[in-house]
C-alpha cells in the first residue's frame, strides 16, 4: 500500500515477534480456557435444570376453585400438613433436588393459563400479574379441595408438583419426562416412608 506523501507501508516489515506472541499466548490462553470452561459448565447446568423442570412443594393454596366452597366458607384456609411438607423437603434434598417451597394456586378453569383466548383478557392478565407479585409458585386444580377436606377429616395432606410450563400459556407446556416422573415419585415415596417410620416410633 502506497499513498504518496501521506503513508508508506512496507509489507516485508509486517511479521510477528516470536517473544511477544509467546508472551501473549501465555497470558491469554489460561484466561480464555477458563472462560470457555465456565461458559460450558453454566450451559450444562442450565440444560440439566431446564430438562428437569421445577419441583414445587406447597405449604398452602390460594383458593381459586369452587369445590371446597361447598364444605367451608371461602375464608377458611387450605393448608398442607407441616410434617408432610418437611418430609417432602428432606426427601427432595436427599436426592439432590432443591425444591421451591411456598404457596400455590388452585382453580377450576384449566385454560386460565391462556388469557389471550378469554373474553376478559385484561382481567385474566391482571390476575396472573397479581399471582406472580404475591409469590405464587405454581397453579393447579386439586390441592385446595384436598387440603380442606383433609383438615375437616383430621387427616394429613400435602402436594408436590413439577412445573411443566409458565404463566405465558398452555402452549409452552411440555409433557413430563420419565426422569421427572421418577424423581417426583421417589420424593413422594421417600416422604411417606419417613412419615410412616415417625408414626411407628410415636406408637412404640
Amino acid at each position: 500500500l502506497h499513498m504518496k506523501h501521506v503513508l508508506t507501508l512496507n509489507w516485508s516489515m509486517l511479521k510477528p515477534k516470536k517473544a511477544l506472541v509467546t508472551r501473549l499466548i501465555k497470558l491469554g490462553l489460561p484466561s480464555g480456557l477458563s472462560q470457555a470452561v465456565f461458559s460450558l459448565s453454566a450451559l450444562v447446568v442450565q440444560s440439566l435444570t431446564n430438562s428437569l423442570g421445577t419441583l414445587v412443594i406447597a405449604t398452602g393454596c390460594y383458593r381459586g376453585g369452587s369445590t371446597a366452597n361447598a364444605y367451608v366458607p371461602l375464608n377458611y384456609p387450605a393448608i398442607a400438613d407441616f410434617e408432610l411438607v418437611e418430609a417432602l423437603c428432606i426427601a427432595a434434598r436427599s436426592r439432590g433436588v432443591s425444591p421451591r417451597v411456598g404457596v400455590i394456586e388452585s382453580k377450576d378453569a384449566f385454560f386460565l393459563e391462556s388469557p389471550q383466548y378469554l373474553p376478559c383478557v385484561e382481567e385474566a392478565t391482571m390476575h396472573w400479574d397479581i399471582m406472580q407479585r404475591a409469590g405464587i409458585l405454581a397453579t393447579e386444580m386439586e390441592s385446595d379441595t384436598i387440603f380442606v377436606i383433609a383438615q375437616l377429616r383430621k387427616m394429613r395432606a400435602a402436594s408436590v408438583l413439577f412445573g411443566l410450563g409458565s404463566h405465558h400459556g398452555v402452549e409452552d407446556m411440555s409433557p413430563m419426562s420419565s426422569d421427572e416422573l421418577d424423581t417426583l415419585s421417589r420424593v413422594a415415596i421417600g416422604a411417606l416412608e419417613a412419615i410412616i417410620d415417625s408414626d411407628k416410633r410415636k406408637i412404640s
